[in-house]
């Protein structure tokens, strides 16, 4: 079942016009009709009772509260989409021993977590040496370390 179809009934589920439908939607009634007829054809449902008036069936109001959530959760993913593809989604993994991430890091990722409310921040407590290696082998993205780690080759 396409989008578009399900949209067109939506609009008509909701109104329950087709007439006002067909000029929101800036289609023929015809066109609208079919659209709704496809979304009937597709459940093997009458969705609406057409006489005296239009109305939804039973079947026509459990097919509108389910449409409803499938647009809710194509615009969640829509979003979701949109912050992976502007970097404001996903895990960040930092490294520190205590006595540094509990001085400088609270203030530093409050501000973060405000800027990237999507972001996961996961936190490893160890040694600066145990950091260094977890960096190398790209289990952390960076950590705040002590020391002269000019020898590893790592940029600091």
């Amino acid at each position: 079942m396409d989008l578009e179809s399900l949209f067109c009934f939506l609009e008509v589920a909701k109104s329950e016009n087709i007439t006002a439908s067909s000029e929101k939607l800036y289609m023929s009634q015809q066109t609208l009709s079919n659209q709704i007829r496809r979304v009937e054809s597709y459940y093997g449902a009458e969705l609406f009772y057409r006489k005296p008036r239009l109305e939804l069936t039973q079947e026509g109001a459990q097919v509108k509260k389910t449409v409803e959530k499938i647009f809710e959760l194509d615009q969640n993913l829509k979003s979701v989409l949109t912050d992976i593809r502007e970097k404001d989604f996903g895990d960040l993994r930092i490294g520190a021993a205590s006595p540094r991430s509990g001085f400088y890091l609270p203030a530093v990722l409050s501000r973060f977590s405000g800027r990237f409310p999507n972001v996961t921040i996961h936190l490893t407590d160890r040694f600066s040496a145990e950091l260094i290696r977890e960096v190398e082998r790209g289990a952390l993205d960076f950590a705040f370390v002590i020391g002269d780690f000019s020898a590893t080759g790592l940029e600091l």
